[in-house]
Order: C-alpha cells, then sequence, then structure tokens
C-alpha cells in the first residue's frame, strides 16, 4: 500500500479528535463517496455490478494516493488523523465524477491510472486557488468548484479520448437498475449535509453549512417532483429525480456558511 511505503508517516492518536462531530462528518462523507456515487452510477442495466465495483477501488486507491499528495503539495508532515482523513475522502469525489463518463468503457488498470493522474492534477489545481486566494479568502464550501466541475470536464476528456461510445442499447436503463440508483440518491441526499459541512473551519460554520445544505436539498427535492410531473404530462422521470433532487445541496455548496435561509 502507498501509506505503508511512506518513511515520514505519523499517527495521530489524539482519542477527542477521533470522537463527535469529526467522526460523524467522516462516516457521513464515507457513505457518500461509497455507497452513495457507488449505487447512483447503477442506472445503466448491464454495468450496474462495475459500477459499484470500480467505485471500491476508485476508492480504496485514491484515498491513499490523496493522503501522499496532500501532504507532498503542501510541504507538511505526513499526518494520518480524521482530518487528513476527511480531506483525502473529499479529494476522490472528482474522479468519481469523471468515471460517470466512462462506466462500461475503461478496465480496472486504466481506472488505476485515471486516478493516478486527475489526482496530482486536481490537488495542484486545489492547492494553487487555495494560495492565490489567502489574500482574499476564497469560499469554496463542499468544493463546489473544485470538485464537481473538475471532475466533469476531465471525465468529458477522458471519454471523448476514447472515441464514441459503442453498443448503445447496453446503455439504457431498466426498472431494477433504476430503484438501485434510487438507493444511491437517497444516500447522497442524506450524507450531502456532512459532505459540506466537513469542509468548514469552525464548528459554528459546520453547523451554518449542514442547515442550509438541508433546506437546499429539501426544496430541490419538492421541486424535483412538482416540475418533473408538470413538465411531463403527470409522470415522474426516475433519471430526473435520481439527479435534480441533489441539486440543491451542489448549488449551495459555495455559500453554505455565508448565508442563512432568510435575507437579513
Amino acid at each position: 500500500a502507498f501509506i505503508a511505503a511512506f518513511h515520514k508517516c505519523k499517527l495521530q492518536e489524539d482519542a477527542d479528535a477521533a470522537l463527535g462531530t469529526d467522526t460523524s462528518l467522516y462516516l457521513g462523507v464515507s457513505l457518500m463517496i461509497f455507497v452513495g456515487f457507488g449505487y447512483l452510477k447503477t442506472f445503466l442495466k448491464a454495468y450496474g455490478l462495475g459500477a459499484v465495483g470500480f467505485t471500491l477501488l476508485i476508492s480504496g486507491v485514491g484515498i491513499q494516493w490523496a493522503l501522499i499528495l496532500e501532504s507532498c503539495l503542501r510541504q507538511a508532515d505526513f499526518t494520518i488523523d480524521l482530518p487528513a482523513l476527511l480531506r483525502a475522502n473529499i479529494d476522490v469525489v472528482p474522479v468519481l465524477v469523471s468515471f460517470g463518463a466512462l462506466i462500461g468503457r475503461v478496465s480496472p488498470l486504466q481506472i488505476i491510472l485515471l486516478v493516478m493522474i486527475e489526482l496530482p492534477c486536481f490537488t495542484v489545481h486545489k492547492v494553487c486557488l487555495l494560495r492565490q486566494g489567502e489574500a482574499r479568502p476564497l469560499v469554496h464550501d463542499g468544493g463546489g468548484t473544485f470538485l464537481h466541475v473538475f471532475g466533469a470536464y476531465f471525465g468529458l476528456a477522458a471519454a471523448s479520448s476514447l472515441g464514441p461510445a459503442g453498443k448503445e442499447k447496453l446503455r439504457s436503463s431498466s426498472y431494477q437498475s433504476d430503484i438501485l440508483a434510487l438507493i444511491g440518491t437517497v444516500f447522497l441526499w442524506m450524507s450531502w449535509p456532512s459532505f459540506v459541512a466537513a469542509g468548514q473551519a469552525t464548528r459554528a460554520a459546520q453547523l451554518q453549512a449542514l442547515l442550509n445544505t438541508v433546506l437546499a436539498l429539501l426544496s430541490s427535492t419538492v421541486m424535483t417532483f412538482g416540475l418533473s410531473q408538470l413538465l411531463q404530462d403527470g409522470r415522474l422521470d426516475p433519471q430526473t429525480v435520481q439527479n435534480a433532487t441533489l441539486a440543491g445541496g451542489v448549488a449551495i455548496g459555495a455559500t453554505a456558511s455565508v448565508v442563512g435561509p432568510f435575507p437579513p
């Protein structure tokens, strides 16, 4: 493993840091990555097994690689504690977003290459932007700018390099695959507030971000079901529900800790 081969590893065993809020946030982010993203990608009926299995592979390799990259680029001691694990889990999200454009088109070896190439690019991008924003603090709650946009464009670039996708009939959904994907949506919905709150510096900011994210998700869920029926002749489209219900969490991510539910 990467971690075992890294000499200057320093484990933090502070019992207080391993309990309470940090642990809850870590569990929430882990559920989001391993279960939420994995099952959300099962919407393709022919590639559900690969979607869940390769999500586990990406996370397993990516978290270890992200721990090393973060410490190298920050020029800090290689410390393993809950904040470091949280950052590593969050850093894997862009790769999982990119994987959405590559489901059914890449082998395990290609997936590992994707992780090894994309994570350094993302980490450099993130560290450079954060340093650039030191004079003027850069708000990036939930990684709205860093994670989702970077992962989406990197995934599109990787997919275009593979050429056109074949076997179009296999790239459709079924009743069973839509159910599994909706399970992933539910886990993402429940875990998204923890994901947004995990990047906050203070407990007060974490609470503010968590509350605002829950309210945003509630609003987007209600609007999704209402507009889906209104715009589609009274029918609910499963893929619309799977994705649009999470739009509130993505949208509020950039300002979750600096705004409130009501105008001042």
